[in-house]
């Protein structure tokens, strides 16, 4: 009997058939977020504050004390460290590392290669931060934008329909939500994509003050336009509280989502 997968594949080779030119083939990240939440660590500052320190001196980066008064959240930054390609923030019960893109337009298993010394490097600075204030990790999250350039010259149902089945038709995993976002859950690890067209206009505006509605975007370049796939994977629902273990497993599972996108987005399409 032939699977909701194998028909979509059926039906996608007939419109590439008919339709030419629709490949995705490259892609590239525009930035790539770790988030570590842990218990709280009210005396952050004080207890950390030569950690900081060093962290920013091994990044070649500024630290930032940022603003805070009581009743603030407690996942807010109350100190930034800023580097050339990356910033971390600290907060009271939450780190976040996050790392600039490239928009070199590379296959996606080039992007997942470039990407995995970074992902170590994080892992290691976490890792520190951790053990030195004694803060317990409760869940990890990886967040990455993906675009994949491409004129899409397909319909918005053919598209949906395309994502729905892609990114849900395996026995494996269970729906957990959909709208313009998939949730799936595999194995107790969460994975979310956000899906969207997109384009990047190269607006010049006048020197003189110009009300941005006078502006007609019609009338500017397209630079770039195609699919946007937000990656999101945590294991909210099953963390070890074992950092260095949890943070392997959900590196693992989030480059698994992106080779997700690949099965469905990286085929090569005839001509």
């Amino acid at each position: 009997m032939m699977s909701r997968l194998d028909k979509l594949t059926m039906m996608q080779s007939g419109f590439f058939m008919n339709n030419a030119k629709f490949q995705f083939e490259k892609c590239y990240l525009e930035f790539l977020k770790v988030v570590v939440n842990h218990s709280t660590q009210e005396d952050l500052l004080f207890s950390f504050g030569k950690g900081l320190k060093k962290i920013a001196s091994d990044l070649g980066g500024d630290i930032r004390v940022n603003p805070s008064s009581e009743g603030l959240p407690l996942e807010l930054p109350r100190v930034t460290i800023q580097a050339k390609d990356m910033y971390v923030n600290f907060g009271l019960n939450r780190i976040e590392v996050g790392i600039k893109g490239s928009r070199k337009h590379v296959r996606v298993d080039e992007l997942l290669l470039s990407y995995k010394h970074r992902l170590k490097e994080i892992e290691l600075l976490m890792l520190s931060y951790l053990q030195e204030t004694g803060a317990k990790e409760n869940f990890i999250g990886i967040v990455a934008p993906v675009r994949f350039p491409q004129d899409l010259n397909i319909s918005n149902e053919f598209l949906m329909n395309m994502l729905y089945e892609g990114f849900t038709g395996r026995s494996n995993s269970a729906l957990a939500g959909f709208s313009f976002k998939v949730a799936r859950v595999i194995d107790g690890f969460y994975e979310n994509y956000e899906v969207s067209d997109y384009e990047i206009k190269n607006v010049k505006v006048a020197p003189f003050p110009v009300s941005s509605s006078q502006i007609n975007i019609d009338e500017h370049p397209t630079v770039d336009r195609g699919l946007l796939v937000v990656v999101d994977v945590n294991n909210k629902s099953q963390s070890n509280y074992i950092f260095s273990t949890d943070f392997i497993n959900v590196s693992a599972h989030f480059f698994n989502a992106a080779r997700t996108c690949k099965k469905i987005f990286g085929k090569e399409c005839p001509k």
